[in-house]
């Protein structure tokens, strides 16, 4: 159950947890690596063999920050003599440095399983109790799945040789595996496979948020494109509604002119009509007054012929009285 509230609480992280899980495991790699340096300069005296736990560490972030129910073992050495084949007790601690139980931190805790515990001895005994867990029992279960609930806690039985200078050179790897421990590593093999199975699954869903990102972003450039297809359709439409606005107004415009053209043809056919007849009856006019000149002018010929030949035979006249003159 409580695997599968981790899957959910780190199905639900997305890739805030794979961040968070690599900054712990690069804390986890800088404080084994510490922790080395410290064993390293320390001399191989007798210490104190007591069951302590790592303490754990409780980080600054506060809410984001959970227990972490994931029991890495520590065994009791033993002296090489002793016949016995199974360990006292077994104590089991919970790490907190897990947000998400990503794989890398899984793999982090595996390793520490292999080192040996140690202590601060130059803090005050406050500080270092305040670190120490008790101590808890694994009991016997026939079943490796049954084993998460069967940790207790309890306080162990030291044992007298366990304060020995011995205990601190006697390594987990010289005694034979108990039914508890081979449990155990059953147990951290299955949560190592579910971390490495997260670790995956979060690397899958942090694929397909960007895959979504990007098509967030490809449908939102697509949006931009057909807003601005769509204003520049409205501008279009506009400019041809004006346009259209204009040649309405041009043919309205047109009607009228066409109208006063029609008009004015109308008019100016009828002062044609009008021009016509004037002419003609001028004509007529003309004609009939040079048919009267005529026939003055013939009467005045006649009147002219007349006179000369009355003024002829007035002029015989007169010559034959100048005649008769000049005779007598």
């Amino acid at each position: 159950m409580e695997t599968q509230v981790r899957v959910d609480e780190k199905l639900a992280a997305g890739p805030t947890a794979s961040r968070l899980a690599a900054r712990n495991a690069r804390r986890a790699k800088a404080r084994r690596e510490k922790r080395k340096l410290e064993r390293s300069a320390q001399p191989t005296t007798a210490q104190d063999n007591t069951s302590i736990c790592r303490p754990t560490t409780v980080a600054s972030a506060g809410s984001q920050r959970r227990l972490s129910m994931t029991p890495v073992a520590r065994l009791q050495p033993t002296p090489p003599s002793s016949t016995q084949s199974t360990p006292k007790c077994v104590n089991a601690e919970y790490d907190t440095e897990s947000v998400t139980g990503q794989g890398t931190e899984s793999t982090a805790r595996d390793l520490d399983m292999t080192e040996p515990l140690e202590v601060d001895h130059e803090a005050s005994p406050s500080v270092n109790a305040a670190h120490v867990i008790e101590p808890v029992k694994i009991e016997d279960e026939p079943h490796p799945p049954a084993l998460a609930r069967s940790i207790t806690l309890h306080s162990c039985t030291l044992d007298t040789y366990e304060s020995k200078s011995v205990a601190n050179t006697y390594t987990l790897g010289t005694r034979p595996e108990s039914p508890e421990f081979g449990y155990l590593k059953l147990l951290m093999a299955g949560l190592q496979e579910v971390s490495a199975q997260m670790k995956s699954m979060n690397e899958r869903v942090a694929r397909i948020e960007e895959t979504t990102e990007r098509t967030d972003r490809r449908v939102r450039a697509l949006d931009d494109k057909v807003h601005d297809v769509k204003e520049d359709v409205r501008h279009i439409h506009k400019v041809s509604d004006g346009v259209l606005g204009h040649v309405n107004e041009v043919r309205e415009k047109m009607g009228s002119v066409e109208e006063h053209v029609e008009a004015a043809q109308e008019t100016l056919n009828v002062k044609l009509g009008d021009m016509d007849e004037r002419i003609r009856k001028v004509h007529l006019s003309l004609e009939d007054k040079m048919g009267v000149v005529g026939d003055k002018l013939s009467v005045v010929g006649d009147q002219v012929q007349g006179m000369q030949e009355a003024a002829e035979a007035q002029m015989g006249v007169l010559d034959k009285r100048v005649e008769t003159m000049h005779e007598s």
